[in-house]
């Protein structure tokens, strides 16, 4: 059967696709999702019109004030993505028998945390390369600045002066935070953060005690990981920590927010499950048209290198 007479939805299976995590990964943190109708178009930006003092006042039969929300910059284009999970007719016990529901399941889900994994790394990729900020809107940490130098480093200075540098461009402090799993491992045990927990409590550091401690609402550890090209696990966040503002309720792509997964509305999308006669095997496919995008950068900071690796 040929494959273009064959794309149909399969409406049970998306669903699964649509509602698939993978514990650890923390993209959607800084890029949350937001559904787009057409592959390409224009971004959607923020400035500071929302801040600008206008008298709204008007007298009866006159013209009302206007004000435009956002402002168009450059384009975006969704990546078509796609990924087929193969189930050999050899492990059904008839070779003329469907594959179940479980085991469409399992090989729709596989092909999601592949397709995961791979959308975590865009969204990395663009949080932590220092080209995409502006100079007020980065640092890199060296010696006795790295938080991994208990004697000398501060981080919850570091944080707190970070935080005012973007309430000082969007009005607004962060209230994401992304702390790498190799950051994690020495800020949990620093003095200085430490020295913020009451005697009586065991002196272990949670999230909890992050939110708290750096006064900031949502704090995560990123501790994805992705095998490189020597077959070895690489952290995708490194050791940059990453401040943001993203709206904790998304409704339209027009809200002001570090950045955006746009995404291809019904996908991720899959197929009805079909026979490939030349390979023998079910075949069930799985496309995702997203791009992700940094849609306010100045409402993000970027913390390079804050501990010594």
């Amino acid at each position: 059967m040929e494959r273009s007479h064959i794309r149909v939805v399969d409406t049970v299976l998306s669903k699964i696709a649509l509602g698939f995590a993978v514990p650890g990964l923390v993209g959607h943190e800084l890029f949350p999702h937001v559904n787009v109708d057409a592959a390409s178009g224009k971004i959607i930006q923020f400035d500071k019109s929302a801040f600008r003092l206008i008298n709204t006042r008007r007298a009866p039969g006159t013209q009302t004030k206007r004000v435009t929300v956002g402002f168009e910059a450059g384009n975006y284009s969704l990546t078509n993505n796609g990924l087929d999970a193969v189930i050999p007719k050899e492990w059904l016990d008839d070779e003329k028998q469907v594959p179940g529901i479980n085991l469409r399941r399992q090989s729709v889900e596989t092909v999601m945390q592949i397709e995961l994994n791979h959308l975590e790394f865009e969204q990395s990729s663009l949080a932590r390369n220092a080209d995409n900020y502006s100079i007020n809107n980065k640092e890199t940490l060296s010696g006795a600045d790295q938080w991994s130098d208990y004697e000398s480093s501060n981080p919850i200075k570091d944080v707190k002066d970070k935080k005012e540098a973007i309430r000082s461009k969007t009005g607004r402090y962060p209230n994401k935070m992304v702390i790498p799993a190799l950051v994690h491992n020495a800020l949990c045990e620093h003095p200085v953060m430490l020295a913020k927990l009451s005697d009586s409590k065991m002196k272990i550091l949670t999230v909890e005690d992050y939110q708290r401690i750096f006064d900031i609402k949502k704090v995560v550890i990123a501790g994805s990981v992705v095998v490189d090209d020597s077959d070895n696990f690489e952290d995708l966040w490194g050791v940059d920590v990453i401040l943001a503002v993203v709206p904790e309720t998304i409704t339209t792509r027009a809200m002001p927010s570090f950045g955006y997964t746009y995404r291809r509305t019904g996908h991720p999308s899959v197929e009805k499950t079909w026979f490939d006669k030349s390979v023998k095997s079910w075949i069930s496919g799985v496309e995702y048209e997203r791009a992700p995008l940094l849609t306010g950068i100045e409402s993000g900071f970027l913390l390079k290198n804050v501990v010594a690796e």
